[in-house]
């Protein structure tokens, strides 16, 4: 029989990854020979011999047994609370970055007055941030009542013209009603059949729509802050657009007006 040993108080400590495997190697070691002993005492006879069941090693006292059990739940309950902090790091990490992806965004598609460059801009925060692959910027032609492409990437198989309210795009024009694709029963979609059309409006009118084709290979689909960035740029880009195209004519009235100046 070994010495009594007391249970040292609880100690609240954050171990290193290394003391916590070292500390855990150590008790499982203990539990295999306790394992070791209730097997063996099931299966042999209390008379056998004392030197057949040597390698079972010294005795264990009962209080050193239960403060082992004890250090284990511990182990255990410190690697969940690990975990769990891990996970909320985690998710910490994912709101930031969509959080900064938003600011991004947003601050980029204002710091233009050029409409080029906007349109520049918002193809950078479709194929960036959102992870499109294949995508076109369409937009109304009012006299036309056409939705003709203006931008955009790949997808070279859409039409460059969509006359509004025909077809699926057509259709969400004049709706002005966002799309997303939902596969039935899990079936692969059709190639023509887009994943997302997101209207762009202006003072509650649809002016254009984004359409997106295929996303990048390492995206499964789109996610909770993919859908905030189309939102995004849904609501902000025709204003920046509008914006821009009062800012050349403003520019172009200045010059006018400067040019009728010094003819006087």
């Amino acid at each position: 029989m070994v010495p009594t040993i007391e249970k040292p108080p609880a100690i609240r400590l954050r171990m290193s990854e290394g003391t916590k495997k070292s500390v855990a190697d150590h008790i499982r070691q203990i539990l295999a020979r306790l394992l070791k002993v209730e097997q063996r005492l099931e299966s042999l006879d209390s008379r056998v011999p004392a030197e057949e069941t040597a390698d079972l090693g010294p005795p264990l006292d009962r209080e050193v047994v239960a403060h082992v059990l004890e250090l284990e739940t511990r182990l255990t309950q410190i690697e969940d609370e690990n975990r769990d902090l891990a996970s909320l790091c985690s998710r910490l990490n994912e709101q930031n970055e969509a959080i900064s992806n938003l600011y991004v965004a947003k601050h980029r598609l204002h710091a233009s007055f050029d409409a080029g460059e906007i349109m520049n801009i918002v193809t950078e925060i479709l194929h960036e941030l959102v992870g499109a692959q294949e995508f076109s910027i369409m937009f109304v032609e009012q006299k036309k009542k056409m939705l003709r492409r203006v931008a955009g990437r790949g997808a070279l198989h859409v039409a460059e013209a969509v006359p509004l309210g025909e077809g699926l795009l057509g259709e969400i024009a004049a709706k002005g009603t966002p799309f997303y694709y939902e596969a039935p029963n899990g079936e692969e979609r059709p190639g023509e059949v887009p994943l997302a059309v997101i209207p762009l409006k202006a003072e509650e009118v649809c002016v254009g729509v984004i359409v997106i084709y295929q996303l990048l290979l390492h995206k499964s689909g789109l996610t909770p802050v993919d859908h905030q960035l189309l939102e995004l740029v849904a609501e902000h880009a025709p204003s920046a657009l509008r914006s821009a195209r009062l800012h050349r004519l403003s520019k172009s009235q200045r010059g006018a007006l400067q040019t009728k100046r010094s003819s006087s």
